[in-house]
């Protein structure tokens, strides 16, 4: 079996190259043929400054973006009519590329990211560095690439999803659309006894979308709370602001940067916060339940709702909503000194879900269905909105 998942930067340290990486090794380990391509590593420009310049970057990176593109794709398009048993996936972020692939067999859009964001615009997420007089530009933009997306999932030989409700968003594409988790280990610790001071643990990428500066809000909202410490894992591009902003409101936090070992820090937590304001199914949810943490997440897309079953194995505030916040957190807390746990057969449910022997199973069985199969015909059942 050969399969390939093709991404912008397979290299890059974020949560869908590291599940990509994941699925790459177990299928070699099991003695497929299987490996991650980068198609245009380079890292985008700051979006600041002064607004001229800020689009001219955005215009140059944009042709050289495109060129990778149609290179990717031709090469793509070669290997899958010369290969037979080749299947390959693409994530939303190289959707550049599968606009390209007309005609070509067994390539499919593996759906890390919430339908929602693949097929809507979503420019109340770009707003952080984008300069007011380009707003319109970016919002015309953002919708063309939504009529873009929907057109290739279209077009897409098959479609595979991560969760039941990413499914039931799609239902229109049929019976191309396979859903398989992601694979997590999830080695469940041993209960702690609370110490005298909590630990509250925000984990991931510092940058607009995943809503840290609501931890840092929360964190002073909760500031008489003196049996609270706040940790904050993570880095980039809203970093140095956020640093400035926790001086600046009275939040006392520490900053650890990037976090090496996520485990560890997990497993040293005992509220895991998730702010975000748009995710796609954040297994950090499901490693942190794992490490013994009760857990408070925004309503950011079903993926959350999805790992955390309908609110049984966590507290779900609404978005943007820091008073809830940090009361949901100040509740967690609360239970934490109780030595209240998540539910024992919730979380279980959980980790049987994303056990990765169980993925790598479906995973083969998917593949192997792709490459026994004639690619579906084309049909637009996902109109434009």
């Amino acid at each position: 079996m050969r399969v390939r998942w093709v991404l912008e930067d397979a290299a890059r340290l974020g949560g869908v190259e590291s599940v990509t990486r994941t699925l790459v090794d177990g299928l070699r380990a099991r003695g497929h043929d299987a490996a991650a391509l980068s198609w245009f590593p380079e890292p985008a420009p700051f979006a600041g400054g002064r607004p001229v310049r800020w689009l001219t970057a955005k215009v140059r990176r944009a042709r050289a973006h495109g060129a990778a593109a149609a290179s990717m794709a031709d090469e793509l398009h070669r290997q899958l009519l010369d290969t037979p048993e080749l299947v390959v996936l693409l994530d939303p972020g190289s959707m550049p590329v599968a606009k390209h692939l007309r005609g070509a067999p067994r390539w499919g859009i593996h759906m890390h990211w919430s339908p929602d964001l693949v097929l809507r615009p979503w420019l109340h997420l770009a707003g952080e560095g984008v300069p007011p007089v380009l707003r319109r530009v970016v919002s015309w933009r953002m919708r063309q690439v939504a009529r873009r997306n929907r057109r290739i999932l279209n077009r897409a030989p098959f479609v595979v999803t991560l969760t039941q409700s990413h499914t039931r968003a799609l239902h229109e594409l049929g019976p191309k659309v396979r859903e398989v988790p992601n694979p997590a280990d999830l080695a469940v610790s041993p209960l702690r006894e609370p110490s005298a001071t909590l630990r509250v643990v925000y984990l991931g990428r510092i940058s607009y979308e995943k809503g840290p500066d609501l931890f840092v809000k929360a964190a002073a909202h909760l500031k008489d709370h003196p049996d609270l410490s706040w940790v904050m894992g993570g880095a980039g591009p809203m970093d140095g602001l956020l640093r400035d902003c926790a001086n600046e409101i009275g939040a006392h936090i520490e900053f650890h940067g990037w976090v090496r070992e996520a485990r560890a820090l997990l497993e040293s937590a005992d509220v895991f916060v998730l702010p975000s304001r748009t995710e796609a199914v954040p297994l950090v949810l499901a490693e942190a339940l794992a490490a013994g943490c009760l857990v408070v997440a925004a309503d950011a897309g079903t993926g959350v709702r999805d790992v955390l079953l309908e609110g049984r194995l966590g507290r779900i505030v609404p978005v943007d909503d820091v008073v809830a916040l940090a009361a949901a957190i100040a509740d967690a807390a609360a239970d934490r000194r109780s030595g209240l746990r998540p539910d024992a057969a919730a979380l279980r449910e959980l980790v049987q879900r994303h056990d990765p022997l169980r993925v790598l199973g479906l995973w083969e069985s998917t593949v192997a269905a792709v490459a026994g199969s004639p690619a579906p015909p084309r049909n637009d059942c996902l109109q434009a909105e």
